[in-house]
């Protein structure tokens, strides 16, 4: 999967935006549901909700400029800075995602649960986070596995055996081995 790190980029700022819509959408039409305000008075899920939707553009607005230093602002690519924002912009990411669940769970039990009925907004809340950590460890298996598939190895018509390489240099050729490649560096010495 590493070899399609442009492509899973601009899948990541796809679906970064897409999310980014999502959230200021729900966002907003909860916000005038409620009026246009956050009082002390509403539940715990308008409380987690509000600061999941502000800390939501906080990180794809992050992101954004993260890849716009990234693409724009010259510097060495693999710069503790740099690699530094990549991992603040990631694990802040899960922490939302996963206080996501949190906030559904909060909203099923607030909206779903009636006079003496605790069972739905419980048994919607548990089976929503069930559906998402169930499809996490599944996509994570997957992706592991995925990665750890081995590449099929081709051995090339002019390729060199390990006694023909050992015959080349007793000869005195200037030979290195390089990612499975014998190169002559004998011009360049």
């Amino acid at each position: 999967m590493r070899h399609y790190w442009r492509y899973s980029k601009i899948m990541h700022a796809t679906l970064g935006t897409f999310a980014l819509a999502l959230v200021v959408t729900a966002g907003f039409i909860a916000l005038k549901t409620g009026g246009w305000r956050i009082n002390t008075s509403l539940s715990l899920h308008a409380k987690l909700g509000f600061s999941t939707f502000v800390m939501g553009i906080t990180l794809m607005l992050g992101g954004i400029a993260a890849n716009i230093i990234r693409l724009k602002v010259p510097m060495n690519w693999r710069t503790k800075w740099v690699l530094s924002v990549g991992k603040v912009h990631k694990y802040f990411g899960w922490f939302i995602v996963l206080g996501s669940q949190f906030v559904i769970a909060t909203g099923f039990i607030n909206f779903y649960t009636f006079e003496g009925k605790h069972d739905l907004g419980w048994g919607l809340a548990g089976a929503s986070c069930a559906f998402f950590f169930i499809g996490l460890i599944s996509g994570e298996v997957w992706h592991q596995l995925k990665l750890r598939a081995k590449m099929p190895q081709v051995t090339p018509e002019n390729g060199m055996s390990s006694a023909e390489f050992q015959e080349e240099i007793a000869r005195g050729r200037k030979l290195v081995i390089l990612d499975d490649l014998v190169l002559d560096v004998g011009l360049f010495t």
